[in-house]
């Protein structure tokens, strides 16, 4: 689970789904693609965004870190103000040949789901943070939370610092 990298309030005028990374934004999405494809050895063969401009961009911008083509990458609509019980019904309904996804999404939703799947108490759900979970799943239908295993949490802050 991937929260959106920071947006940029600086164009007026621009709707909420249309809102773009900040530089900073830009910057953090790529760091946490190389974080999980050099540090990590991610094997990612899916990355799914909301179809908000922001979290596009994050997803398009982790997928060129870990040299993924652009067929690794897919929008979910669903996922724009999604709450937990609609993202659960995305990853139900993903194919089962992809084994290692992620979704990037937004808040509330993206934090309360990291908590559910056992991520404990985060006290806050970074932009561009990233929780990871693990589970033994015969096909994605099978998802819940209960069935998943806390990895880790990594968000910007601790990258910078190369605490992860």
């Amino acid at each position: 689970m991937i929260r959106h990298a920071k947006s940029s309030w600086e164009q007026e005028g621009v709707g909420d789904i249309d809102r773009p990374l900040s530089s900073r934004g830009r910057t953090d999405a790529a760091s946490l693609g190389h974080f999980l494809g050099k540090r990590r050895g991610t094997d990612l063969e899916l990355l799914i965004s909301s179809n908000a401009l922001r979290a596009r961009t994050t997803a398009q911008l982790i997928a060129e870190a870990l040299a993924l083509s652009s067929s690794c990458l897919r929008g979910e609509s669903r996922l724009y103000s999604a709450g937990v019980d609609d993202i659960i019904e995305v990853i139900r309904s993903l194919d089962d040949e992809a084994r290692h996804v992620a979704i990037v999404g937004h808040n509330p939703a993206m934090h309360e789901l990291a908590e559910a799947c056992g991520c404990g108490s985060l006290e806050k759900f970074a932009t561009c943070g990233a929780a990871h979970v693990r589970g033994r799943l015969a096909s994605w239908r099978d998802f819940t939370p209960a069935r998943v295993s806390f990895v880790e949490y990594v968000c910007p802050k601790l990258l910078s610092a190369d605490t992860c």
